[in-house]
């Protein structure tokens, strides 16, 4: 992931521009669990909610690995190696909250990464593959995660969500 197209980000070339390594940009991403004491990982600056579900620990681990890891003689490099990390349950309070928590917090120029996704409307389609999360949609979707969510990149925080993995036509 680290390497240029096809097979990453080119994060390594971008590493040689002032910036491009996450300085000065805390990352809050919204899970339902991590593996915090990681060996690769910076300290957390933020934790809320129970941070070690063991549903979700090892997805929330691989995706904070891959954009924060810190640069070191083991395990791997982050894309964002030298940005700060927070983390945020939807455990404790719903979606909802967890998303309006994560805003609170961020500054303009940091990233809320929502690593979540639920059940929308029905689509009339029958399912071809990844049948677990067809029909998943951005949490935007609901109007009061829209609405945290328009507040917060009018404030410059950069807000990250999935949108592919439900196979649905977001345009419908």
């Amino acid at each position: 992931y680290l390497r240029p197209s096809p097979l990453g980000v080119d994060a390594e070339y971008a590493w040689n521009f002032l910036g491009c390594e996450g300085e000065n940009v805390t990352i809050f991403d919204i899970e339902g669990g991590w593996e915090v004491s990681h060996a690769d990982f910076p300290s957390f600056v933020f934790q809320s909610g129970n941070t070690d579900d063991p549903d979700f620990r090892e997805h929330g681990t691989a995706v904070v690995g891959q954009m924060v890891a810190v640069k070191n003689n083991y395990g791997i490099t982050g894309i964002a190696n030298k940005a700060k990390i927070g983390a945020v349950s939807f455990f404790d309070g719903g979606v909802t909250n967890a998303i309006g928590l994560a805003i609170s917090k961020a500054k303009k120029g940091d990233v809320v990464l929502l690593e979540l996704q639920a059940r929308g409307p029905g689509s009339g389609d029958s399912c071809e593959c990844n049948c677990g999360q067809f029909e998943q949609i951005p949490m935007e979707y609901w109007q009061s995660n829209y609405d945290i969510i328009e507040t917060a990149v009018k404030r410059g925080v950069i807000v990250i969500t999935p949108a592919g993995n439900g196979s649905m036509d977001l345009e419908a």
